[in-house]
């Protein structure tokens, strides 16, 4: 697919804990009994704890995720539920020496709205982290375009907030990542501002 790919996760969670799966297809159509249904706040509050913010901003954070929370409640999912990997993008495929490619890291792998994978692998298009070919490719071959859906803008701000607020808990590993939360941060405080995003 050739999309860029930002690990959001805590450390240590780099090999699949459920087996492989070998194309989109194949996820979608699994039917062997999954985890529990996903939701895409799943990983958790960990900002709340961190000491980096000011009582500002992490009052902002906060309610922006007490209002997205409402918002995904009122969505209508087009798609059926399914399996859903809940970490979709390219670094998580590997080629074989045949030229078979897998899907791995799995351990969120469980059963619920595909849309919640879609709009990962759309955001990180939106953010100028592959090409609109590559991004039109995967849509006709999975056969929905995410973008397209009215519900996409809800999805897509869930996950801007969870990739600022990953990062944040990397801020004292090197500059380059603090000054790149604080970019994800201005960013989510002003929806207009242009998203040059870095991927870390």
């Amino acid at each position: 697919m050739g999309l860029h790919r930002e690990r959001w996760r805590s450390p240590g969670f780099d090999r699949p804990s459920r087996g492989l799966a070998r194309s989109p297809s194949d996820v979608r159509s699994c039917k062997s009994g999954p985890p529990a249904a996903r939701h895409p706040w799943a990983r958790g509050r960990a900002y709340l704890l961190d000491d980096v913010l000011s009582d500002e901003e992490r009052q902002f954070l906060s309610r922006k995720e007490q209002e997205l929370r409402a918002a995904y409640e009122t969505l209508s999912l087009p798609l059926a539920a399914g399996a859903v990997h809940d970490d979709a993008h390219s670094d998580n495929l590997i080629k074989a020496t045949d030229g078979t490619v897998v899907l791995i890291d799995l351990e969120r792998f469980a059963f619920g709205p595909p849309e919640t994978d879609l709009a990962v692998i759309a955001i990180e298009h939106s953010l100028g982290w592959g090409t609109r070919a590559e991004y039109n490719q995967f849509a006709e071959r999975y056969g929905f375009d995410v973008l397209t859906w009215e519900g996409y803008p809800v999805l897509r701000d869930i996950n801007e907030l969870k990739m600022t607020t990953w990062l944040m808990q990397n801020v004292s590993e090197d500059k380059a990542i603090a000054r790149e939360f604080r970019n994800r941060l201005f960013c989510l405080q002003n929806p207009d501002a242009p998203r040059r995003w870095r991927a870390f």
